[in-house]
Protein backbone atom coordinates (compact mmCIF):
# COMPACT_ATOMS: atom_id res chain seq x y z
CA UNK A 1 0.00 0.00 0.00
CA UNK A 2 1.39 3.85 -0.86
CA UNK A 3 2.30 5.70 1.73
CA UNK A 4 -0.39 8.14 1.29
CA UNK A 5 -2.89 5.77 0.90
CA UNK A 6 -2.05 4.27 4.33
CA UNK A 7 -2.07 7.82 6.39
CA UNK A 8 -5.92 8.42 4.53
CA UNK A 9 -6.84 5.24 5.62
CA UNK A 10 -5.43 5.23 8.62
CA UNK A 11 -6.52 8.60 10.06
CA UNK A 12 -9.81 8.18 8.51
CA UNK A 13 -10.31 5.07 10.28
CA UNK A 14 -9.10 6.69 13.51
CA UNK A 15 -11.85 9.57 12.73
CA UNK A 16 -14.32 7.16 12.71
CA UNK A 17 -13.49 4.66 15.65
CA UNK A 18 -13.53 8.21 17.69
CA UNK A 19 -17.29 8.49 16.57
CA UNK A 20 -18.35 5.04 17.08
CA UNK A 21 -16.93 5.02 20.84
CA UNK A 22 -17.20 7.95 21.98
CA UNK A 23 -20.27 10.04 20.24
CA UNK A 24 -22.69 8.07 22.43
CA UNK A 25 -21.10 9.05 25.65
CA UNK A 26 -20.48 12.75 24.21
CA UNK A 27 -23.95 12.78 23.37
CA UNK A 28 -25.22 12.02 26.28
CA UNK A 29 -23.70 14.90 28.20
CA UNK A 30 -21.59 12.56 30.15
CA UNK A 31 -17.61 13.05 30.06
CA UNK A 32 -15.32 9.71 30.27
CA UNK A 33 -12.23 9.38 32.21
CA UNK A 34 -9.76 7.04 31.08
CA UNK A 35 -6.88 5.59 32.93
CA UNK A 36 -4.19 3.38 31.34
CA UNK A 37 -4.46 0.37 34.06
CA UNK A 38 -7.02 -1.16 36.50
CA UNK A 39 -6.70 1.55 39.60
CA UNK A 40 -4.54 3.92 38.07
CA UNK A 41 -4.80 7.75 37.72
CA UNK A 42 -6.91 8.89 34.85
CA UNK A 43 -4.82 10.48 32.77
CA UNK A 44 -7.36 10.87 29.54
CA UNK A 45 -10.88 12.80 29.34
CA UNK A 46 -13.30 12.12 26.85
CA UNK A 47 -15.63 15.54 26.88
CA UNK A 48 -16.83 17.79 24.12
CA UNK A 49 -13.70 19.55 23.12
CA UNK A 50 -11.41 16.41 23.26
CA UNK A 51 -13.51 14.26 20.89
CA UNK A 52 -14.25 17.33 18.66
CA UNK A 53 -10.94 18.40 17.78
CA UNK A 54 -10.20 14.49 17.73
CA UNK A 55 -12.12 14.11 14.62
CA UNK A 56 -11.39 17.18 13.38
CA UNK A 57 -7.51 16.79 13.08
CA UNK A 58 -7.57 12.92 11.78
CA UNK A 59 -9.87 14.48 9.10
CA UNK A 60 -7.07 16.84 8.19
CA UNK A 61 -4.34 14.84 8.78
CA UNK A 62 -5.90 12.58 6.05
CA UNK A 63 -6.34 14.85 3.21
CA UNK A 64 -2.55 15.83 4.27
CA UNK A 65 -0.96 11.72 4.22
CA UNK A 66 -3.07 11.26 1.03
CA UNK A 67 -1.07 13.71 -1.23
CA UNK A 68 2.13 11.93 0.21
CA UNK A 69 3.69 10.16 -3.02
CA UNK A 70 7.45 9.64 -1.74
CA UNK A 71 8.60 6.13 -1.19
CA UNK A 72 11.55 7.27 1.21
CA UNK A 73 11.50 5.87 4.71
CA UNK A 74 11.22 9.53 6.33
CA UNK A 75 6.95 9.17 5.71
CA UNK A 76 7.09 6.27 8.34
CA UNK A 77 7.75 9.32 10.80
CA UNK A 78 4.26 10.91 10.21
CA UNK A 79 2.54 8.30 12.43
CA UNK A 80 3.75 10.34 15.15
CA UNK A 81 1.55 13.36 14.46
CA UNK A 82 -1.74 11.62 14.77
CA UNK A 83 -0.63 9.54 17.84
CA UNK A 84 0.69 13.45 19.21
CA UNK A 85 -2.78 15.34 18.12
CA UNK A 86 -4.95 12.48 19.78
CA UNK A 87 -2.97 12.79 23.44
CA UNK A 88 -3.18 16.22 23.67
CA UNK A 89 -6.90 16.17 22.08
CA UNK A 90 -7.74 13.65 25.23
CA UNK A 91 -5.18 14.88 27.97
CA UNK A 92 -6.37 15.25 30.88
CA UNK A 93 -3.36 16.70 32.79
CA UNK A 94 -1.22 19.71 31.36
CA UNK A 95 2.34 17.88 31.01
CA UNK A 96 0.34 14.73 29.27
CA UNK A 97 -0.76 17.44 26.73
CA UNK A 98 2.53 18.85 26.26
CA UNK A 99 4.24 15.45 25.67
CA UNK A 100 1.50 14.74 22.98
CA UNK A 101 2.08 18.56 21.42
CA UNK A 102 5.80 17.96 21.13
CA UNK A 103 5.57 14.65 19.48
CA UNK A 104 3.35 15.69 16.95
CA UNK A 105 5.98 18.36 16.41
CA UNK A 106 8.92 15.51 16.05
CA UNK A 107 6.90 13.73 13.73
CA UNK A 108 6.61 16.62 11.59
CA UNK A 109 10.37 17.39 12.09
CA UNK A 110 11.48 14.06 11.05
CA UNK A 111 9.23 13.51 8.27
CA UNK A 112 9.66 17.24 6.19
CA UNK A 113 12.76 18.31 4.71
CA UNK A 114 15.47 19.47 6.50
CA UNK A 115 17.84 21.96 4.92
CA UNK A 116 18.92 23.90 8.07
CA UNK A 117 18.19 20.78 11.02
CA UNK A 118 18.69 23.18 14.67
CA UNK A 119 16.44 26.16 12.95
CA UNK A 120 13.84 23.66 12.47
CA UNK A 121 14.15 22.22 15.45
CA UNK A 122 14.40 25.50 17.41
CA UNK A 123 11.04 26.31 15.12
CA UNK A 124 8.89 23.48 16.15
CA UNK A 125 9.83 22.44 19.42
CA UNK A 126 10.35 26.14 21.31
CA UNK A 127 7.36 27.11 21.61
CA UNK A 128 6.86 24.09 23.83
CA UNK A 129 9.33 25.76 26.45
CA UNK A 130 6.87 29.04 26.71
CA UNK A 131 4.15 26.24 27.49
CA UNK A 132 6.06 24.12 30.08
CA UNK A 133 6.84 28.10 31.56
CA UNK A 134 2.74 28.65 31.62
CA UNK A 135 1.81 25.17 33.23
CA UNK A 136 4.68 25.51 35.70
CA UNK A 137 4.10 29.20 36.45
CA UNK A 138 0.21 28.77 36.01
CA UNK A 139 0.03 25.95 38.49
CA UNK A 140 -2.46 24.32 36.13
CA UNK A 141 -4.50 21.30 37.80
CA UNK A 142 -6.31 19.11 35.51
CA UNK A 143 -8.43 19.63 32.50
CA UNK A 144 -11.39 18.98 34.37
CA UNK A 145 -14.36 21.65 35.55
CA UNK A 146 -13.89 22.63 39.25
CA UNK A 147 -16.02 20.88 41.69
CA UNK A 148 -18.38 22.48 43.15
CA UNK A 149 -18.90 25.07 40.80
CA UNK A 150 -15.27 27.20 42.56
CA UNK A 151 -14.28 29.79 40.30
CA UNK A 152 -10.20 29.52 39.64
CA UNK A 153 -8.45 31.28 37.56
CA UNK A 154 -5.31 31.18 35.55
CA UNK A 155 -2.24 33.45 36.72
CA UNK A 156 -1.33 36.53 34.37
CA UNK A 157 2.20 35.62 33.61
CA UNK A 158 0.90 32.38 32.50
CA UNK A 159 -1.71 33.91 29.98
CA UNK A 160 0.93 35.55 28.66
CA UNK A 161 3.17 32.95 28.43
CA UNK A 162 -0.01 30.57 26.48
CA UNK A 163 -0.10 33.28 24.26
CA UNK A 164 3.23 32.95 23.08
CA UNK A 165 3.37 29.34 23.17
CA UNK A 166 -0.01 29.94 20.65
CA UNK A 167 2.01 32.23 18.27
CA UNK A 168 4.94 30.40 18.15
CA UNK A 169 3.46 27.45 17.00
CA UNK A 170 0.97 29.11 14.89
CA UNK A 171 4.15 30.43 12.97
CA UNK A 172 5.65 27.23 11.54
CA UNK A 173 4.38 27.35 8.28
CA UNK A 174 5.49 31.28 7.50
CA UNK A 175 9.01 30.02 9.19
CA UNK A 176 9.80 26.66 7.42
CA UNK A 177 8.87 29.23 3.94
CA UNK A 178 12.05 30.92 4.79
CA UNK A 179 13.71 28.12 5.97
CA UNK A 180 13.18 25.72 3.02
CA UNK A 181 12.93 26.12 -0.67
CA UNK A 182 10.82 22.99 -0.88
CA UNK A 183 7.78 24.14 0.59
CA UNK A 184 5.89 22.74 -2.15
CA UNK A 185 6.39 18.72 -1.49
CA UNK A 186 3.42 16.48 0.35
CA UNK A 187 4.85 17.03 3.74
CA UNK A 188 4.80 20.68 4.12
CA UNK A 189 0.93 20.03 4.25
CA UNK A 190 1.21 18.51 7.70
CA UNK A 191 2.59 22.45 9.24
CA UNK A 192 -1.24 24.01 8.92
CA UNK A 193 -2.38 21.02 10.97
CA UNK A 194 0.32 21.48 13.27
CA UNK A 195 -0.14 25.32 13.39
CA UNK A 196 -3.53 25.04 14.10
CA UNK A 197 -2.91 23.30 17.86
CA UNK A 198 -1.14 26.60 18.75
CA UNK A 199 -4.45 28.18 19.93
CA UNK A 200 -5.78 24.72 21.56
CA UNK A 201 -3.76 24.71 24.94
CA UNK A 202 -5.93 27.74 25.69
CA UNK A 203 -9.37 26.35 24.70
CA UNK A 204 -8.38 23.20 27.09
CA UNK A 205 -7.47 25.67 29.94
CA UNK A 206 -10.75 27.33 30.07
CA UNK A 207 -12.17 23.59 30.83
CA UNK A 208 -10.71 24.22 34.40
CA UNK A 209 -10.81 27.58 34.87
CA UNK A 210 -11.01 31.34 33.30
CA UNK A 211 -9.60 34.68 32.98
CA UNK A 212 -9.47 37.70 35.20
CA UNK A 213 -10.29 40.76 33.61
CA UNK A 214 -6.50 41.38 33.11
CA UNK A 215 -6.26 38.27 31.38
CA UNK A 216 -9.09 38.91 29.03
CA UNK A 217 -7.46 42.34 28.47
CA UNK A 218 -3.66 40.77 27.87
CA UNK A 219 -4.84 38.26 25.08
CA UNK A 220 -7.66 40.37 23.68
CA UNK A 221 -4.44 42.88 22.89
CA UNK A 222 -2.23 40.18 21.98
CA UNK A 223 -4.60 38.91 19.20
CA UNK A 224 -5.27 42.10 17.69
CA UNK A 225 -1.64 43.03 18.03
CA UNK A 226 -1.15 40.19 15.75
CA UNK A 227 -3.78 40.45 13.54
CA UNK A 228 -2.90 43.92 12.52
CA UNK A 229 0.85 42.65 12.12
CA UNK A 230 -0.28 39.85 9.55
CA UNK A 231 -2.23 42.63 7.84
CA UNK A 232 0.56 44.63 7.44
CA UNK A 233 3.03 41.88 6.44
CA UNK A 234 0.73 40.88 3.88
CA UNK A 235 1.09 44.29 1.86
CA UNK A 236 4.12 43.73 2.21
CA UNK A 237 3.82 40.44 0.04
CA UNK A 238 4.95 38.10 3.02
CA UNK A 239 3.25 34.58 2.21
CA UNK A 240 1.72 31.76 3.95
CA UNK A 241 0.34 34.09 6.92
CA UNK A 242 -3.32 32.47 6.47
CA UNK A 243 -2.70 30.03 9.71
CA UNK A 244 -1.49 32.99 11.77
CA UNK A 245 -4.36 35.22 11.17
CA UNK A 246 -7.01 32.84 11.78
CA UNK A 247 -5.12 31.57 14.78
CA UNK A 248 -4.77 35.43 16.00
CA UNK A 249 -8.83 36.05 15.81
CA UNK A 250 -9.05 32.60 17.79
CA UNK A 251 -6.81 34.04 20.44
CA UNK A 252 -9.21 37.23 20.69
CA UNK A 253 -12.43 35.11 20.62
CA UNK A 254 -10.85 32.38 23.09
CA UNK A 255 -9.42 35.91 25.39
CA UNK A 256 -12.99 37.04 25.58
CA UNK A 257 -14.27 33.83 26.13
CA UNK A 258 -14.69 34.41 29.97
CA UNK A 259 -16.69 37.40 28.94
CA UNK A 260 -18.84 36.09 25.87
CA UNK A 261 -19.38 32.86 24.95
CA UNK A 262 -20.14 34.21 21.67
CA UNK A 263 -16.46 35.03 21.08
CA UNK A 264 -15.88 31.15 22.32
CA UNK A 265 -18.35 29.77 19.90
CA UNK A 266 -16.57 32.22 17.35
CA UNK A 267 -12.73 31.08 18.33
CA UNK A 268 -13.89 26.92 18.08
CA UNK A 269 -14.84 27.76 14.96
CA UNK A 270 -12.06 28.96 13.56
CA UNK A 271 -9.34 26.98 15.38
CA UNK A 272 -11.20 23.72 13.92
CA UNK A 273 -10.91 25.65 10.31
CA UNK A 274 -7.07 26.13 10.57
CA UNK A 275 -6.38 22.59 10.44
CA UNK A 276 -8.34 22.70 7.21
CA UNK A 277 -8.73 25.92 4.86
CA UNK A 278 -4.49 26.79 4.69
CA UNK A 279 -4.34 22.96 3.91
CA UNK A 280 -7.06 22.99 1.37
CA UNK A 281 -5.33 26.11 -0.67
CA UNK A 282 -2.11 24.56 -0.65
CA UNK A 283 -3.50 21.56 -2.09
CA UNK A 284 -4.49 24.21 -5.15
CA UNK A 285 -1.66 24.84 -7.00
CA UNK A 286 -3.69 25.49 -10.24
CA UNK A 287 -4.47 29.08 -10.55
CA UNK A 288 -7.55 28.47 -12.89
CA UNK A 289 -9.27 26.98 -9.17
CA UNK A 290 -7.59 29.41 -6.81
CA UNK A 291 -10.32 31.98 -7.06
CA UNK A 292 -13.21 29.68 -6.37
CA UNK A 293 -10.91 27.58 -3.64
CA UNK A 294 -10.27 31.43 -1.98
CA UNK A 295 -13.59 32.50 -1.89
CA UNK A 296 -15.06 29.41 -0.38
CA UNK A 297 -12.55 29.63 2.16
CA UNK A 298 -13.66 33.11 2.86
CA UNK A 299 -17.21 32.43 2.85
CA UNK A 300 -16.73 29.25 5.45
CA UNK A 301 -15.01 31.33 7.75
CA UNK A 302 -17.47 34.16 7.85
CA UNK A 303 -19.83 32.35 10.63
CA UNK A 304 -16.91 32.51 13.17
CA UNK A 305 -15.66 35.74 12.49
CA UNK A 306 -19.07 37.11 12.92
CA UNK A 307 -19.26 35.09 16.30
CA UNK A 308 -16.05 36.71 17.55
CA UNK A 309 -17.06 40.14 15.95
CA UNK A 310 -20.68 39.43 18.45
CA UNK A 311 -18.63 38.76 21.03
CA UNK A 312 -16.35 41.62 20.68
CA UNK A 313 -18.79 44.02 20.40
CA UNK A 314 -20.93 42.44 23.67
CA UNK A 315 -17.60 43.46 25.27
CA UNK A 316 -16.81 46.46 24.33
CA UNK A 317 -13.67 45.48 22.17
CA UNK A 318 -15.25 48.09 19.61
CA UNK A 319 -11.64 48.22 17.84
CA UNK A 320 -10.83 44.85 17.64
CA UNK A 321 -14.13 43.93 16.11
CA UNK A 322 -13.61 46.74 13.04
CA UNK A 323 -10.11 45.19 12.27
CA UNK A 324 -11.03 41.64 12.46
CA UNK A 325 -12.74 40.96 9.03
CA UNK A 326 -10.37 43.04 6.84
CA UNK A 327 -7.48 41.89 8.30
CA UNK A 328 -8.31 38.21 7.74
CA UNK A 329 -9.46 38.66 3.85
CA UNK A 330 -6.05 40.29 3.64
CA UNK A 331 -4.27 36.96 4.92
CA UNK A 332 -6.37 35.06 2.29
CA UNK A 333 -5.04 37.34 -0.51
CA UNK A 334 -1.40 35.49 0.25
CA UNK A 335 -2.70 32.05 1.64
CA UNK A 336 -1.34 30.44 -1.56
CA UNK A 337 1.28 31.09 -4.24
CA UNK A 338 0.42 28.90 -7.17
CA UNK A 339 3.62 26.96 -8.27
CA UNK A 340 3.71 24.31 -11.42
CA UNK A 341 5.80 21.14 -9.33
CA UNK A 342 2.99 20.83 -6.76
CA UNK A 343 0.73 18.09 -7.63
CA UNK A 344 -2.81 19.19 -8.24
CA UNK A 345 -4.44 16.37 -5.80
CA UNK A 346 -8.12 17.03 -8.02
CA UNK A 347 -10.66 14.42 -5.98
CA UNK A 348 -9.32 15.53 -2.79
CA UNK A 349 -9.46 19.26 -3.69
CA UNK A 350 -13.57 18.99 -5.10
CA UNK A 351 -14.67 16.85 -1.95
CA UNK A 352 -13.00 19.61 0.51
CA UNK A 353 -14.72 22.43 -1.23
CA UNK A 354 -18.16 20.49 -0.72
CA UNK A 355 -17.42 20.69 2.49
CA UNK A 356 -16.24 24.05 2.95
CA UNK A 357 -19.49 25.31 0.66
CA UNK A 358 -22.06 23.12 2.55
CA UNK A 359 -20.99 24.41 5.97
CA UNK A 360 -20.85 27.92 4.52
CA UNK A 361 -24.05 28.18 3.18
CA UNK A 362 -26.06 26.25 6.23
CA UNK A 363 -23.30 26.84 9.41
CA UNK A 364 -26.14 25.80 12.30
CA UNK A 365 -25.37 22.23 11.75
CA UNK A 366 -21.51 22.79 12.55
CA UNK A 367 -22.45 25.36 15.38
CA UNK A 368 -24.85 22.73 17.03
CA UNK A 369 -22.89 19.13 16.36
CA UNK A 370 -19.06 21.19 16.43
CA UNK A 371 -18.52 24.07 18.38
CA UNK A 372 -21.71 23.94 20.98
CA UNK A 373 -20.03 20.69 22.65
CA UNK A 374 -16.61 21.72 22.50
CA UNK A 375 -17.44 24.70 24.44
CA UNK A 376 -20.15 23.14 26.60
CA UNK A 377 -16.55 21.45 27.79
CA UNK A 378 -15.03 24.77 28.76
CA UNK A 379 -17.62 25.04 31.63
CA UNK A 380 -14.67 26.43 34.06
CA UNK A 381 -14.04 29.61 32.01
CA UNK A 382 -17.12 29.52 29.61
CA UNK A 383 -20.70 30.53 30.51
CA UNK A 384 -24.05 28.65 28.61
CA UNK A 385 -24.31 29.31 24.79
CA UNK A 386 -27.68 30.19 25.74
CA UNK A 387 -27.34 33.61 23.76
CA UNK A 388 -27.06 32.35 20.17
CA UNK A 389 -29.93 30.39 18.59
CA UNK A 390 -29.94 28.63 15.68
CA UNK A 391 -32.66 29.19 13.33
CA UNK A 392 -32.80 26.54 10.91
CA UNK A 393 -34.44 28.29 8.21
CA UNK A 394 -32.15 31.93 8.82
CA UNK A 395 -29.30 31.40 9.81
CA UNK A 396 -27.40 32.48 13.34
CA UNK A 397 -28.86 34.98 15.83
CA UNK A 398 -27.97 36.44 18.78
CA UNK A 399 -30.29 37.29 21.49
CA UNK A 400 -30.20 39.64 23.85
CA UNK A 401 -30.62 38.44 27.78
CA UNK A 402 -34.47 40.15 27.16
CA UNK A 403 -34.50 37.36 24.49
CA UNK A 404 -34.44 40.04 21.96
CA UNK A 405 -32.67 39.66 18.52
CA UNK A 406 -29.26 41.51 18.47
CA UNK A 407 -28.27 40.35 15.50
CA UNK A 408 -28.60 37.81 12.86
CA UNK A 409 -26.39 36.75 10.28
CA UNK A 410 -28.55 34.75 7.11
CA UNK A 411 -25.22 32.83 6.11
CA UNK A 412 -26.63 31.09 3.30
CA UNK A 413 -26.92 34.32 1.46
CA UNK A 414 -24.07 35.89 3.14
CA UNK A 415 -22.00 32.99 1.72
CA UNK A 416 -23.25 33.31 -1.98
CA UNK A 417 -22.50 36.99 -1.88
CA UNK A 418 -18.87 36.59 -0.55
CA UNK A 419 -18.15 34.00 -2.64
CA UNK A 420 -19.05 35.89 -6.06
CA UNK A 421 -18.22 39.05 -4.41
CA UNK A 422 -14.44 37.78 -4.45
CA UNK A 423 -14.46 35.89 -7.67
CA UNK A 424 -15.63 39.56 -9.22
CA UNK A 425 -12.45 41.40 -7.63
CA UNK A 426 -10.22 38.35 -8.64
CA UNK A 427 -11.03 39.07 -12.12
CA UNK A 428 -11.10 42.60 -12.10
CA UNK A 429 -7.65 42.32 -10.25
CA UNK A 430 -6.38 40.23 -12.92
CA UNK A 431 -8.14 42.92 -15.60
CA UNK A 432 -6.06 45.63 -14.33
CA UNK A 433 -3.06 43.94 -14.47
CA UNK A 434 -3.44 42.83 -17.80
CA UNK A 435 -4.19 46.63 -18.79
CA UNK A 436 -1.31 47.64 -16.89
CA UNK A 437 1.17 45.47 -18.64
CA UNK A 438 -0.13 46.24 -22.56
CA UNK A 439 0.04 50.09 -21.49
CA UNK A 440 3.93 49.63 -20.40
CA UNK A 441 4.45 47.47 -23.73
CA UNK A 442 3.28 51.30 -25.30
CA UNK A 443 5.87 53.51 -23.36
CA UNK A 444 9.30 54.16 -25.40
CA UNK A 445 11.93 52.74 -22.67
CA UNK A 446 13.63 55.63 -22.85
CA UNK A 447 10.42 57.18 -21.15
CA UNK A 448 10.33 54.31 -18.74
Amino acid sequence: MKPGTLGLVGCGLAAGLQLLFFLPVVGEGRTLDVALWAGGPPLFRVDGLSLTFGVAWMVALAFAAGTIQSKDRRWAWIGLVPAGLLVSAYAREPVLFYAGWEMAGLGVWLSVSRPKPAKLAAMIHGPGLALLAAIAVGGAGAFAPPEGGAIQEWAPVAVVLLAVAAVGRMLTPALYERLTSDASESRSLLLPVLASTGPFFLAKALVAARWDAWGVWALTLIGTTLLLGVAIATLRGVPLLLPLGMGAIAIIGLGLASASPLAALGAIWLVGLGAFVPLVLALDSNSRYLPWTRAAAVAVSLPGVWLVVQGALETHYTVTAIVILPALILAYDMANRPRGDTPTHKAMLFAALLVMVALAAYPQVAVEWFARPAVGAMAGGVGATGNLGSRWGLGLVSIRPDESLSAALPATGIAVAAFLAWVALYWLRGLLIAITNRSDKHIPPEAQ
